[in-house]
């Protein structure tokens, strides 16, 4: 039987869909009528439910809720009562389901039965809780995070903003919720700021800059992501951080002015041998012998005197894996210009204890090389030289015989002996000490 409150198609396509509950319940209580659908979703009670009280479906806790509801369609029969209900799932559980109860008349204007419209919201509401969860639990994140955060709707009103960013601005969260963001932050209008943000929601970009707040004397690195729904902005105080930066050039600058007042050449080698810095007589070197003006990332190598490649690598090896290396070497640069350096190989860490590089330290040596060089030749031209007759006189006091001397000759011999052996010890040692040297 069609229902007289409703357009006869209407009544069909709910008699047959797949989404709406459709029944009628007598006024006992019992069902006179369920679509397949309702049928199907409580086939667990029994194969027909028509003559079945409706107490049979209803979760025990709504059965007031659901006779109440029936009541007032019957008080008003021209209106659909809605109602929201819980029904059993056959597990000791329940669903939820949407409801509007509509009284139906018979002939003489009475009502005769109740007719209810329904369909199942149990993963709606589901997903609402999950929302409201999710929701409270970003709340809870927000207003835990360490930095300012706040969100700004397209018509850049506050819809958000955490307890730190209330901190920093001088206003209660109440009071920033729904204001516009000039009116907590009066300088932004018209200012770099702001075009910043139009700029992220008109080409939907991640921005991040620094700014400095004269007023608090703080510096703030400013994250801003666009949304469909307008932007949201990380404000973290970047004051410490800065700080640490300026000291850092501060040592830096400090470093830099020690090194280029150094007459000897540092260059600073990444693992992967390019330069990452050089001192003032590093750029000056390879300008002079390699005709090249060095910057930060050329290759070390570009800087390397033909041939010695190898050397350095096995010393820069050795440095890694060592406390550092050292060695003296004469340098040729081209035919005729040959140079001594004594180089350094030492590993560099940052304030971790993280590996940065290699130093190369290179002290040009060649005068004091020179001069060595120099009093070696003499060394060895004077050990030469006096050795000869040293070893002739040796050779002489050997063959005299004391025996046919007198007391004051053999003194004499005596003397001459030992002064004879003290130079051929001072001879000796001129050598060995040569010797070390070469």
């Amino acid at each position: 039987m069609a229902d007289p409150n409703l357009p006869a198609g209407l009544y069909a396509h709910l008699e047959s869909s797949d989404t709406f509950y459709l029944i009628r319940v007598d006024m006992e209580g019992r069902y006179t009528y369920v679509n397949q659908t309702f049928a199907r979703k409580f086939s667990f009670i029994a194969p027909d439910l028509v003559g079945l009280p409706f107490e049979s479906t209803i979760y025990p806790d709504d059965l007031e809720t659901c006779r109440n509801a029936a009541m007032m369609s019957i008080a008003n029969p021209s209106k659909a009562i809605p109602v929201q209900l819980r029904k059993t799932d056959g597990y000791g559980g329940w669903f939820l389901s949407f409801y509007e109860f509509s009284a139906l008349l018979n002939t003489s204007g009475e009502v005769a039965e109740i007719m209810c419209i329904g369909y199942d919201i149990t993963e709606s509401e589901a997903a609402q809780a999950e929302l409201k969860k999710n929701t409270d639990k970003l709340d809870i994140v927000i207003d835990n995070i360490t930095d300012g955060f706040y969100i700004l709707d397209r018509e850049w009103r506050f819809i958000k903003a955490n307890k730190v960013f209330s901190e920093i601005v001088g206003f209660p969260t109440e009071q920033i919720l729904g204001s516009l963001i000039w009116e907590v932050l009066p300088k932004i209008k018209g200012d770099e700021l702001f075009a910043y943000y139009q700029k992220a929601v008109e080409e939907n970009i991640t921005l991040r800059f620094e700014e400095y707040w004269y007023k608090t004397n703080t510096w703030f690195e400013r994250t801003i992501y666009p949304s469909e729904d307008g932007l949201s902005v990380l404000l973290k105080d970047i004051t410490e951080r800065k700080q640490v930066e300026e000291n850092i050039q501060e040592a830096n600058n400090k470093l830099i002015a020690i090194l280029n007042s150094t007459s000897d050449l540092n260059i600073l080698i990444s693992t992967d041998f390019k330069v990452i810095s050089f001192n003032r007589v590093a750029a000056e070197f390879a300008s002079t012998f390699f005709n090249r003006e060095i910057a930060e990332g050329d290759s070390f190598w570009l800087y390397s005197p033909p041939g010695t490649e190898e050397l350095f690598r096995m010393h820069i090896q050795q440095a890694l894996s060592e406390e550092g290396s050292e060695l003296i070497q004469k340098l040729k640069f081209s035919p005729g210009v040959e140079l001594w350096y004594r180089l350094r190989f030492f590993k560099v860490h940052d304030a971790d204890e993280n590996l940065i590089g290699i130093a190369l330290n290179a002290t040009n040596i060649d005068k004091e090389q020179q001069q060595y060089e120099k009093l070696e030749e003499i060394a060895s031209l004077y050990v030469r030289e006096v050795r000869k007759p040293v070893a002739t006189i040796m050779g002489i006091t050997q063959l005299i015989r004391e025996d046919e001397l007198n007391p004051e000759n053999k003194e004499w011999l005596g003397y001459l002996i030992t002064t004879t052996h003290e130079l051929n010890r001072v001879i000796n040692r001129i050598m060995k000490k040569t010797n070390e040297f070469s």
